[in-house]
């Protein structure tokens, strides 16, 4: 069965959601999805989708209410918020007074971001030693040492300069060379 065989596609207009619709017009539509082999199907779909209008002998108020939803929830976000704001960039929408919005919050944060660093660098400055790698000093115990190594990559803070004394990158390059030779002595 095709989709303009179904028997809602002979009267779209009593299903369509656009349209106000007279109770005539909706019990109208319920029985037309009385009679329809893919009534569940319909129903489904209506319900997964969230649909607006008569799906599967559902109307809208009933769909939503077995769903749980509240209608008001649905109703788009007003402009000038980052709800509405993302909701135009999912539609391909432009809305000024949302970009507007969003551009201010863009600058607030980087700003914010800003005056953290300021405030870190100043708080590093302070601490002797600390132009290698603030959060490297003093050393740790484990330092030397494949742990040290593992420890440096989990704090992320290989991509910084180490510290003088640490040797955490050397005792992971002889670990490596020392699984080289063993993977090469059993080959």
């Amino acid at each position: 069965m095709t989709h303009k065989t179904f028997p809602c596609s002979a009267k779209p207009e009593l299903f369509d959601s656009g349209q106000p619709r007279t109770v005539k017009a909706v019990r109208d539509a319920l029985r037309i999805c009385q009679t329809c082999p893919v009534q569940p199907a319909c129903l489904r779909a209506g319900r997964k989708g969230r649909e607006y209008g008569i799906w599967g002998g559902e109307t809208q108020p009933e769909r939503f209410a077995v769903l749980g939803i509240i209608e008001a929830d649905l109703l788009p976000p007003v402009c000038g918020d980052e709800k509405a704001y993302r909701r135009h960039k999912e539609l391909g929408e432009d809305c000024e007074e949302c970009q507007d919005a969003h551009n201010a919050r863009q600058r607030a944060y980087a700003e914010a971001a800003r005056a953290k660093q300021k405030k870190l660098d100043e708080e590093i400055s302070e601490i002797p030693g600390s132009r290698v790698n603030p959060f490297h000093a003093p050393l740790r115990p484990v330092c030397g040492s494949e742990r040290g190594y593992k420890l440096h990559m989990r704090k992320n803070e290989l991509q910084l300069a180490m510290h003088p004394e640490c040797t955490c990158r050397q005792a992971h390059a002889e670990h490596r060379a020392g699984q080289r030779q063993e993977t090469k002595a059993t080959a």
